[in-house]
């Protein structure tokens, strides 16, 4: 199947997060998101990839990150 897909000039959007889970949970909340491509298929709608921009994960990545390169030890 033929397909193309493109990058852009990024934007920030938001995306509701019960799209995250199926449609089962989290109904009205929404997420930060930066959108960076897109992609279009013959007889599919436009469809765009996405960045979640989730706070407290990049918090969690952020610690992780620091215990792996500085040690327990490192302030």
């Amino acid at each position: 199947m033929a397909f193309l897909t493109s990058s852009i000039p990024y934007f920030k959007a938001w995306v509701r997060r019960e799209y995250t889970k199926n449609l089962e949970e989290y109904h009205g909340e929404f997420l930060h998101a930066m959108v960076i491509g897109v992609t279009t298929m013959p007889n599919r709608t436009l469809s765009f990839q996405v960045i979640l921009l989730v706070a407290n994960q990049m918090k969690m990545i952020l610690k992780m990150y620091m215990v792996v390169q500085c040690g327990l030890g490192c302030h």
